[in-house]
């Protein structure tokens, strides 16, 4: 994946960016819940251009955040966390890689064998996470400095000198600290 022409329009980033929404859909400071219902999940995954071939279940709530901790543990555990995490993912939800070619252009996706929105998800995100990592590392992965904040992001600055997950937690950071300073002379 490559990070200087980061534009979250190809196939690789649109993965990425899901797997980052997935792992920040619970607010892991105040432990507020994105994903409240059946209802809320529908909406999450419609923002996201992701289409159901059914209603949305109490069962299908569980198993979204279930797989929310396992991309948290992607992005913030160990490496063998991670490694762990994603295998798990990749097993339970049968994710296999898939080759077509379309429009004169070969792609390589990944699929679920299980029906399903959360195995589509889990393909999605898969394929976002695991190209990622073998093309970066891990270290491309971050938790936001602010500290009433820890959302994770994905690095995609040329030096790798990210430290916040958006731009408002930045600016919020910078102003906090202007002030202390002000505060302090």
């Amino acid at each position: 994946m490559n990070f200087d022409n980061y534009s979250g329009l190809d196939h690789d980033h649109k993965a990425l960016d899901l797997a980052v929404d997935l792992a920040n859909s619970l607010d892991v400071v105040d432990g507020e819940e994105y994903l409240v219902d059946a209802e809320a999940v529908s909406g999450w995954l419609a923002d996201r251009g992701i289409d159901t071939p059914r209603p949305i279940a109490e069962a299908d709530v569980d198993a979204l955040r279930g797989l929310r901790r396992q991309i948290r543990s992607v992005m913030e555990g160990s490496e063998e966390e991670a490694e762990e995490a994603l295998d798990e993912v990749v097993i339970a939800c049968s994710v296999r890689p898939r080759v077509t070619f379309s429009k004169g252009v070969w792609r390589l996706s990944y699929v679920s064998a299980e029906d399903g929105v959360v195995a589509g998800v889990a393909a999605i995100v898969v394929a976002g996470l695991a190209s990622a990592l073998s093309e970066s590392g891990r270290e491309r992965f971050g938790t936001c400095s602010k500290e009433s904040c820890q959302d994770v992001y994905v690095d995609t600055s040329k030096n790798r000198s990210r430290r916040y997950c958006s731009d408002s937690c930045s600016n919020r950071a910078n102003v906090a600290a202007f002030r202390a300073r002000q505060r302090g002379s």
